[in-house]
């Protein structure tokens, strides 16, 4: 599993949502899940509201400053005990 990029503007609040799926075997499920920005502060997007489901990591984006990106490291445990880790890099841009 791959990395994912996003835009966004430093106004938006939104809610992302990573598929742990394809990782998955057929009777595993996520357990727990994290994600944690490698870089904080007021210029950079914020992560919050950190939930899971069976099968995928949901988390929300806020603010920012333009030009400002942050890599956040989106983590899922599973039932088995495994954990499998997803960088999702965020690039504040306003148009």
């Amino acid at each position: 599993m791959t990395g994912h990029q996003f835009i966004k503007q430093s106004g938006d609040a939104l809610d992302y949502e990573i598929s742990f799926e394809r990782w998955l075997g057929s009777s595993d499920t996520i357990t727990s899940a994290t994600a944690i920005a490698e870089t904080t502060g007021s210029d950079y997007p914020a992560v919050s509201d950190v939930s899971s489901d069976t099968q995928r990591v949901k988390f929300r984006m806020s603010g920012g400053t333009d030009g400002f990106q942050v890599v956040v490291n989106v983590a899922a445990t599973i039932s088995t005990g495994e954990v499998k880790t997803v960088p999702v890099t965020f690039l504040v841009r306003d148009c």
